[in-house]
């Protein structure tokens, strides 16, 4: 079975990826990340009240933070994945 274990360790993050029969892959990384209070309050928004009030306006408003998370996702990415063996 594959595992894929990521770490925070202070102001880096350890990866590390094993596979049976594979050399395991480990990498450390400096890390920096934080959600700004309005992305934070937005992503609360969406998973919470989102689902319960879902009428106009809030599809609109959805769709432009379902872009942002998409963002912090793919900064994560490459914070954490890119340009690794992992």
């Amino acid at each position: 079975m594959a595992t894929l274990r990521i770490v925070q360790s202070g102001a880096n993050v350890d990866v590390s990826f094993v596979d049976d029969g594979l050399a395991p892959q480990k990498v450390t990384r400096p890390f920096s990340f934080s959600l700004s209070a309005q992305d934070a309050e937005d992503i609360r928004w969406y998973l919470e009240d989102y689902l319960v009030y879902p009428l106009e306006p809030a599809p609109k408003i959805a769709e432009r933070i379902e872009r942002r998370i998409r963002e912090i996702g793919q900064d994560l990415f490459r914070q954490v994945l890119a340009g690794t063996d992992v």
